[in-house]
């Protein structure tokens, strides 16, 4: 019957590995457990933005599209560098797909 001995310092030396990936697994699960925290609190709060920017344009954006007739003609010249009229604008909303109607465009 054979019996193996380990040596005290053989003992020592794989206590004090087992102590610090210990430590090391502690402090990455603690690492990691904020992160998860943080990223689940900022998902949650984009996502509550992104309903409340979408709920915004649906109902109080788009019904009132002529209101922002001047300001789409004006960013409309802007982006072309030419002067830009629009006759008749107006907006619907079909299922999640906004749409936009833009009547007698004029390009001067």
């Amino acid at each position: 019957m054979r019996v193996d001995h380990y040596s005290p310092s053989a003992v020592r030396r794989a206590a004090f590995y087992w102590h610090w990936l210990r430590h090391g697994y502690r402090y990455a699960n603690l690492i990691t457990h904020h992160a998860f925290g943080i990223i689940l609190r900022l998902t949650i709060l984009f996502y509550f933005l992104f309903g409340i920017a979408f709920l915004g344009l649906r109902y109080h954006v788009l019904p009132q599209i002529d209101r922002y007739k001047e300001t789409v003609e004006r960013m409309f010249s802007d982006t072309v560098g030419r002067q830009v009229t629009i006759s008749n604008i107006y907006a619907s909303w079909r299922g999640i797909h906004p749409y936009l109607f833009l009547g007698g465009v004029t390009i001067y």
